[in-house]
């Protein structure tokens, strides 16, 4: 599986290794306030954590690089807030990278860890039931906290997601790789390669590659975005992860668990393939309900976990769909996710046999 897997992925760097040479380092050192573009003659180095603010609008040019610099008290991040878009619309032969500064765009590394991530909040619908004030039924006014941020002051709306739009627009991400990020914040709060809270139908996701990161590869929380022809290779905890009510659709996903450091499941060895959680708490709405469409998963058979985990009552279909070398179950119902909420057949709703034995 390593050497398999080692070969492939050199491969893919190859293809999309873009000339940086003459390019000029602009380092990021402040939040981005005013509609901004990154252009492709430019290398841009994220210092911090930098927030594109409500009511700007980040433009990254095909061919663009985005390479931070790994240091010992966590490297540069970027997260776009409510009310504020990304438009980063790579081509096939241009992709637009995010990784460290290490990557030499050519020979595939065992890292993880050395830069941040790319996290996007939006407003739509999300279901959450650890903010104060939040109620068990579909209400704009919920909210939650986006994991693997740090809150200024209590109630930070720059590290809040969800609302009540699920048409929400928050850009576009094309033909975009993330390489080598998942900055380790605390215990049980990392960043995953990209996150995803309360993002709308109306942004565009496609053509997304994610490499070797420490945690999640990507991560949604609630909302109805699409998402469509993406690949998640060497993921330190679960390749893709879902949360809080997602209701959206994911089509032609390639999973290769793999591992991405020397570590302990869940921070550098895979741990689920995809895991499907469904509200917090499981009685509450919108509950996640979702269908994925044609997607090729390889597990990680000497150390993973199930290739499919499902808790907190999530309603998910696979179709047309291949799976294999997992090692453990290719379905595991945990039934609820450890960290607070019930599982199936809480406060009356369906367990899970009776779930998949209804009807529709």
């Amino acid at each position: 599986m390593k050497n398999g897997t080692k070969a492939l992925l050199g491969a893919m760097l190859g293809a999309a290794t873009v000339g940086t040479a003459g390019a000029a380092e602009v380092l990021v050192t402040e939040d981005i306030a005013t509609s901004t573009t990154w252009t492709a003659d430019n290398t841009y180095n994220l210092t911090t954590q930098i927030y594109v603010r409500p009511g700007a609008t980040l433009t990254i040019e095909p061919g663009t690089i985005i390479a931070s610099t790994p240091s010992a008290n966590g490297s540069g991040s970027l997260a776009v807030t409510r009310g504020a878009k990304i438009i980063a619309e790579g081509t096939a032969d241009a992709p637009i990278i995010f990784t460290s500064t290490n990557d030499d765009f050519v020979t595939w590394r065992e890292a993880a860890n050395e830069w941040g991530n790319l996290t996007i909040m939006g407003n739509a619908y999300v279901s959450e039931n650890a903010t104060p004030g939040n109620v068990p039924t579909p209400n704009a006014s919920n909210v939650a906290s986006m994991e693997g941020l740090t809150a200024a002051f209590p109630g930070d709306p720059d590290v809040l997601y969800g609302g009540g739009d699920d048409d929400d627009d928050s850009g576009v991400l094309k033909y975009v790789s993330f390489r080598y990020g998942g900055r380790v914040v605390g215990l049980n709060n990392e960043l995953n390669g990209l996150s995803l809270g309360g993002i709308g139908r109306g942004t565009e996701l496609s053509h997304i590659e994610i490499m070797n990161n420490v945690d999640d590869g990507i991560e949604i929380w609630g909302g109805t975005v699409n998402l469509k022809y993406f690949s998640i290779w060497n993921i330190g905890d679960d390749s893709l992860d879902i949360d809080q009510g997602y209701r959206g659709k994911v089509q032609y996903g390639f999973i290769v668990q793999g591992y991405s450091l020397d570590a302990s499941q869940g921070s550098g060895v895979g741990d689920n393939a995809i895991e499907t959680d469904g509200a917090e708490d499981s009685d509450w709405q919108p509950v996640t309900t979702t269908t994925m469409y044609n997607m090729t998963v390889v597990g990680q058979p000497v150390d993973g976990d199930g290739l499919t985990a499902w808790r907190d009552n999530a309603r998910v279909q696979y179709r047309q769909s291949i799976f294999m070398d997992g090692g453990e179950k290719v379905v595991r119902p945990d039934g609820d996710d450890g960290d607070g909420p019930q599982g199936y057949g809480f406060n009356g709703t369906l367990c899970f046999a009776d779930t998949w034995a209804t009807d529709h």
